[in-house]
Formats: C-alpha cells, structure tokens, sequence
C-alpha cells in the first residue's frame, strides 16, 4: 500500500513520530470503522555501532510491536490494529487508535488549538469532576496493564491521550 506523504503530525515522543492518517475518512476493519492514526517507531540509536544498532532496532521494534498486538482491548488502552515494516525507508508504521483530542498536556497548558479538535477538552478539564475521572480513567488503564503483568514506564501528561 502507498501512502501519501505524513505531514500532518499529532505528537513526538521518545519511541516514534505520531501522524494524523493522509485518508480523511474512516477505514473499514472488518466489524470496525475507525479514523486511525499512523505511528512511525524511531531507528535513531545514536552512538552504537551499526551491528549494534540494527541487533537493538530489531528488538525494540519486535517488543513494541508484540505488546501492543498482544494486550487485550481495553477502554483506556490505546489500541493498534496493523502494522507494516518498510525498515529500508523509514521504518515500522503502525496503524493505531486515533486519539483526535491530543493528550493531557496539550489540554491543560497549550492555548493553540489549530491541530487539536477544539478547546472542548480544556473546557472540560476545567471541571474538577472531570479531572478526577481522567485521574480513574489513567488509573484503571495502568490496573489493566499490571493485571497483564505490564508496566508502562513512562507514565505523563503528554503521554495520556483524549478521546472526549
């Protein structure tokens, strides 16, 4: 499958770069129509030798990969529904839920909503109630995930995405 250029990026962290779909509309998944987000898993091992770096690129990607195909579904578990590897040109890209509203962080400090879907989830968020349920929302993915005998390890703001 071609994919037009990714330009539209949703968010930056330490494992990948996370892009809005190209395709406006949802794509069909059997049962399942969603609005998918791509996430292209990150090569950059700076400093290793390149025996190093391609044995460390093969493990990282085959973990990620294995623990997000793995985990049972969950409400507040960021899904993936494929993958495809083209590791010659830019690397893993997994087709992943679409969290439309950015992440927590971006709610609670940044005024720019231009790339986000309003500023309903800092409306929100405004409420303390709101925040409490966000703050049991996080809770219970993190239970999920321990019950799975998994830890995130990088538990923060701008890692918790909004689906409101």
């Amino acid at each position: 499958i071609l994919l037009p250029p990714l330009d539209c990026v949703l968010g930056r962290g330490g494992f990948g770069v996370v892009f809005k779909h190209p395709k406006s509309t949802k794509l069909d998944l059997g049962d399942l129509r969603v609005a998918p987000a791509l996430k292209r898993l990150k090569l950059d091992t700076c400093g290793l030798s390149p025996a190093v770096k391609k044995n460390k690129i093969t493990q990282d990607v085959r973990k990620e990969i294995y623990l997000m195909s793995t985990i049972p579904q969950h409400d507040n578990i960021l899904r993936m529904y494929g993958m495809c590897i083209d590791i010659e040109e830019s690397g893993p890209l997994l087709l992943m839920e679409l969290c439309p509203c950015g992440s927590l962080y971006d709610a609670l400090h940044k005024t720019d909503d231009s790339h986000k879907c309003s500023s309903e989830p800092r409306r929100i968020l405004a409420n303390k109630s709101a925040r409490i349920d966000v703050l049991v929302d996080i809770a219970n993915g993190l239970q999920f995930l321990h019950k799975c005998n998994l830890i995130h390890r990088d538990i923060k703001s701008g890692n918790t995405l909004l689906n409101m």
